[in-house]
This record gives C-alpha cells, sequence and structure tokens, in this order.
C-alpha cells in the first residue's frame, strides 16, 4: 500500500525535533541561572559579599582559564542552542535573542545577569522616537540597543505602492476642475 498524502491543511514544521531542543535547552538555561543567582544570594555574607575561594596564577593553566570565560553551565546550554541553530538552519526568534550576549554568551535575564536603563540621545529628549533600550551584560560589560516606541518602517517597494493608489485610486486627476 502507499503512504497516504496529508491533507494541505496539516503542515507539518521542519526540523521540528530542532526546535523542540532548542526549547528545551532555553528552559534549562534559565532555570540553572535562577538557581544559580538564588545560590548566590543565599550565600551572601553581612559585609555584602559573596566568599569565593582566591585563585593563584600559578595554578591557572589554559584549560582552566577557559572554564573561567565561561562561567558555567548556562552559558554552555546558550553555546549548544546556537550551533543547533546554525547547523539545522533554525531561525531564532528575535525576542530569544535578545535575551543572550553575543559576546560572552550569557544569558541576559534583567536586574541578575544585565542591567537596562532607556536612553533618548535627541536633542533634550524631545523626540520620543528616539527612544532606545540599552541593554548591558554584566559579565563582559557588552551593550545591546533596541528602539522603544516606534514601529519597524515598511520596505521601501511597500510604501511606494501604498502611496501611489493613494493618490490616484481610480486613475484620475487628484487636481479638482475649476469652473471660470
Amino acid at each position: 500500500m502507499a503512504k497516504s498524502k496529508a491533507s494541505k491543511s496539516t503542515r507539518t514544521v521542519p526540523n521540528k525535533h530542532l526546535h523542540s531542543r532548542v526549547a528545551y535547552l532555553y528552559e534549562a538555561a534559565t532555570y540553572l541561572l535562577s538557581q544559580k543567582t538564588g545560590d548566590i544570594t543565599a550565600q551572601k555574607t553581612t559585609t555584602g559579599e559573596t566568599e569565593s575561594p582566591p585563585i593563584e596564577s600559578d595554578q591557572v593553566n589554559e584549560s582552566q582559564s577557559s572554564k573561567l570565560k565561561h562561567k558555567g553551565l548556562p552559558n554552555h546550554l546558550v553555546e549548544h542552542i546556537h550551533s543547533i541553530s546554525r547547523r539545522g538552519q533554525i531561525h531564532l526568534s528575535p525576542d530569544v535573542k535578545r535575551t543572550f550576549c553575543k559576546s560572552c554568551n550569557t544569558l541576559l535575564i534583567s536586574g541578575s545577569t544585565s542591567s537596562s536603563r532607556l536612553e533618548n540621545r535627541s536633542r533634550g529628549g524631545k523626540k520620543p522616537w528616539a527612544d532606545v533600550l540599552v541593554v548591558k551584560c554584566l559579565s563582559c560589560g557588552a551593550e545591546k540597543r533596541f528602539p522603544v516606541g516606534s514601529e519597524r518602517q515598511k520596505k521601501k517597494a511597500d510604501r511606494v505602492t501604498k502611496d501611489k493608489s493613494a493618490e490616484n485610486p481610480e486613475g484620475k486627476s487628484s487636481q479638482m476642475d475649476v469652473d471660470h
């Protein structure tokens, strides 16, 4: 017997297993990071500083320095998400991509691993459409900038065709006839 063809109304997502893997890794990274920051706040001393053993320079070799550079499992999971999306040619949504630091692969959570501020560099902040959200990674210091409050401009082809149709809806002249 031949396989029955799927109806046109039911469409399947290509590489569905990769999408589910990326979603799982993202959830795992956020969970681990929330547990990690919760543990750090619980370990604070009365002076407000966290206790960590000092690292001597002669004890650090290349493999240990690379481990210190990546700072744990959540960053490794974010690297894994990037590699899966590249290998499987999966496009991550902008909301997901905005939560990753591009330089150090840290998951950006406001208040714990990142800080955010609203900036308006227009003349005295008079232009409300010039608001920019600046998100700063607290581990590497990199900044990401996102426009806020303004809609994305349409493509030029869409703007030109819409403007022409508004000027001449039925091909008639836009000037009114004047009786003399």
